[in-house]
């Protein structure tokens, strides 16, 4: 089990835009140059390069995800700089053929990473290969041989769930495409010939499969739950139904929508738990048709931004839901109980543990929990702590299948063997270092990380020292100097620059990226009074995402965790009917500090001519409207509006301005423009965008629509971070000061 980081964005000084830094140059003697790279999306991390041939060495690994392969022998650890492979027996960070990484002359990424998913023998490993802003091929890596095939073409950009999952033997996987399931084995070349649509299971995303411990897997389509053996699909004929296939073992009492819903499947096969709606279902599958159960549910805090179910074979299973509290993430524990009569059964508190993420030990007995508070282990039985791991902020964490964990900390990745006694912990590579040099008799490298001297000469791994004298950071050698420049309209902040002092050459370290070109305006409404479509078309790469919310709130939680980890701003426009059926959302917001504004008081199209329009109509549905928003805060709504469905007229806009509202309107409508798919609307945004642009998106379900742009919110927010984008209030970007 791998996790991302998500709170270092909290941990770190944000920088304007997503652009990386070079600081901290030190140049030997003979011709060796530190350095450290950061950026928005990583802490510091440092790297040697050998002058003149300026080859590049990572020395520190910020582990923002792992993964165990190679048998449980070595570690894949993705960041920003790319996927690095260390061995589980310590080493220097080594780059992955198959992967592009900084240290091969690929850019840093700043932004989210697309994770890996490597088979449970750790021999193969399934991962995305951006070819748009929205679009991937899923490609498959033999750690073995080393061959790479790609198993399928534009496959969207997934937003929370990695596309495709592992059997639990390791010999084929189902993944999900454009709304439909196919399933590849890995262990028959031939597969690599058959046609996509030969290998077809059905509709659904990869919410809608959970592989068992029996070769088989389940499938949730509409109300049915089908078991399939996977022998079964290499048997099929080419056309045959695949729902023959698979059997019947039970059905729930709603339609499962993958897009928003997930179920677990018990070890035993016997019961599922469904989420859905923010609630948590428990339904037996085997129940006589004599036997009365009371089926337990859970109602998850509002702002569960994601769902963990611990389900050992041999106890009753535990449900972990992560949520914002105080703009932090905690965990709120639940364990299923029966009666003793074993005819009812229900969901009891374990109280908020501080942490990000759980994880359950291979025989079930204990729980990891870690996020930026430290490491902690849990009894699973008890629910008690049983020791600290680390009391530094934690990156990432995993089980060993031998029962030890690897702890991805601030400063270290550490192997850490438990025992009855305590826990036992190995060095495997440093992960950030608070001073660095080399020291001035031998030249060796020397790093100060968590209060210990560790050294490397670049090539071993790093070992402890008892003391280090590093000397004075020098820029300059009998044949070079180095300098840092500033760079403009760079992915990069500044970059390290190399003179020859013989030649009198300059020569970047490293290759410059740029942004991409901004669109030229066309159709510029500068000067039309109403409505504001745009801010200033001109300097920073500002732009505003207008968050429209009616009634419901699907979709509230994991946008606002989004624009949280991405640390930016936006403003949601709240009607009347959202404020007074979801007053505890409505705080949420406010507690987000997200900007507020107004969507009039009730939903009405003022298009229409089924409503009389006049000054007094508008100025008390924005009046109602912002009562009703302080009635809940004790705050007010920003002294701005659109009307609901952005149906704007002069009189319209004219009668909220005498009112004090500033009415926003909008230069991109992805929904209408685009073909419909999610894929589409990110694509048509980021041909569209420009410096100002003002882009809406609504929350919530609505009735005949299938894509949902929300559903995929950190896909757009990446895409616009990539480009250089920065998401601002609409009340900044205007310079608006109105504030009630």
């Amino acid at each position: 089990m791998k996790r991302r980081l998500c709170f270092y964005l909290m941990m770190l000084p944000l920088s304007v835009y997503c652009q990386v830094s070079f600081s901290g140059l030190d140049l030997s003697a003979n011709n060796q140059l530190l350095f450290q790279v950061s950026s928005d999306s990583a802490p510091k991390t440092l790297f040697v390069s050998q002058l003149p041939n300026s080859t590049l060495q990572q020395l520190t690994l910020v582990p923002q995800s792992m993964a165990l392969v190679e048998n449980g022998e070595a570690l894949y650890i993705q960041n920003t700089f790319g996927t690095m492979r260390i061995p589980l027996s310590s080493g220097i960070p080594q780059n992955v053929q198959a992967f592009p990484s900084f240290d091969k002359g690929s850019h840093a990424v700043s932004g989210r990473l697309l994770d890996i998913a490597v088979s449970h023998d750790g021999q193969w490993v399934l991962f995305l290969e951006p070819v748009s802003y929205a679009l991937c091929n899923l490609s498959l890596l033999d750690l073995r041989s080393g061959e790479k095939r790609t198993v399928a073409n534009n496959i969207e950009q997934y937003d929370r769930s990695f596309p495709a999952r592992w059997s639990t033997d390791s010999s084929q996987f189902i993944y999900s495409k454009n709304g439909k399931l196919y399933y590849y084995s890995v262990g028959s070349t031939i597969f690599a010939a058959i046609d996509e649509q030969y290998r077809f299971i059905g509709k659904g995303t990869i919410n809608s499969i959970r592989w068992g411990q029996r070769g088989d897997f389940f499938y949730l389509s509409g109300s049915v739950l089908y078991q399939v053996q996977s022998s079964a699909l290499f048997a099929r004929e080419l056309y045959a139904d695949f729902l023959t296939l698979g059997t019947v073992v039970g059905s729930i009492p709603f339609d499962f929508n993958p897009d928003f819903d997930m179920f677990w499947i018990a070890p035993d096969y016997r019961s599922i738990v469904l989420f859905k709606g923010g609630t948590v279902f428990y339904y037996p599958l085997t129940v006589s048709s004599d036997t009365v159960l009371s089926f337990p549910y859970l109602k998850v805090p509002s702002t569960c931004v994601e769902l963990t179910v611990l389900w050992p074979s041999v106890s009753s299973l535990t449900v972990i839901a992560s949520f914002l509290n105080k703009e932090k993430r905690a965990l709120a524990v639940y364990r299923l109980n029966f009666g003793s009569d074993g005819t009812s059964a229900g969901f009891i508190s374990h109280g908020l543990v501080q942490g990000s993420y759980a994880a359950l030990s291979p025989d079930g007995e204990q729980v990891l929990i870690w996020g930026e508070s430290g490491a902690l282990l849990y009894d699973y039985q008890t629910w008690t702590v049983l020791r600290g791991i680390s009391a530094s902020p934690v990156f990432s964490a995993l089980w060993t299948s031998n029962g030890a964990c690897v702890i991805g900390g601030q400063y270290k990745i550490e192997l850490v063997q438990l025992n009855d006694g305590g826990a036992e912990s190995r060095l495997l590579c440093l992960s950030s270092v608070e001073r660095y040099g080399f020291e001035e008799a031998s030249s060796r490298i020397v790093a100060l990380s968590d209060g210990a001297w560790f050294t490397t000469d670049g090539s071993a791994a790093w070992t402890a020292l008892n003391h280090a004298a590093p000397r004075a950071a020098s820029l300059s050698s009998p044949e070079y100097r180095v300098f840092l420049e500033r760079q403009a309209a760079s992915r990069y902040l500044n970059v390290p620059m190399v003179r020859s002092v013989h030649s009198m050459n300059t020569v970047p370290l490293v290759s410059v990226p740029q942004y991409p070109a901004v669109r030229k305006p066309q159709n510029d409404e500068s000067g039309t009074p109403f409505p504001i479509t745009h801010g200033p078309r001109f300097g920073n790469r500002d732009i505003a995402l207008c968050f429209d919310l009616y009634d419901d709130a699907s979709g509230l939680p994991i946008v606002l965790d989004a624009l949280r980890r991405f640390g930016w701003t936006a403003t949601f426009f709240l009607n009347g009917e959202f404020i007074r059926r979801n007053p505890v959302f409505v705080k949420d917001i406010v507690h987000a500090g997200q900007e507020t504004a107004s969507l009039f008081f009730v939903p009405l199209d003022l298009s229409t001519s089924r409503y009389r329009i006049s000054e007094d109509f508008i100025t008390s549905g924005i009046s109602l409207n912002e009562d009703e928003f302080y009635n809940v805060t004790g705050e007010n709504l920003r002294l701005l509006w659109h009307p609901p469905y952005y149906a704007h007229s002069q009189q319209i806009s004219a009668a909220a301005a005498k009112a004090g509202y500033l009415t926003i309107g909008r230069d991109i409508d992805p929904e209408e423009k685009a073909d419909g798919t999610v894929a589409a609307m990110i694509e048509y945004i980021m041909e569209m965008v420009q410096p100002g642009s003002i882009i809406p998106i609504r929350l919530g379900m609505v009735s005949g629509r299938a894509n949902y742009l929300f559903n995929h919110i950190n896909v757009l927010l990446d895409a616009l971070k990539k480009a250089g984008y920065r998401v601002i209030p609409i009340s900044t970007m205007l310079g608006s000061q109105s504030q009630v």
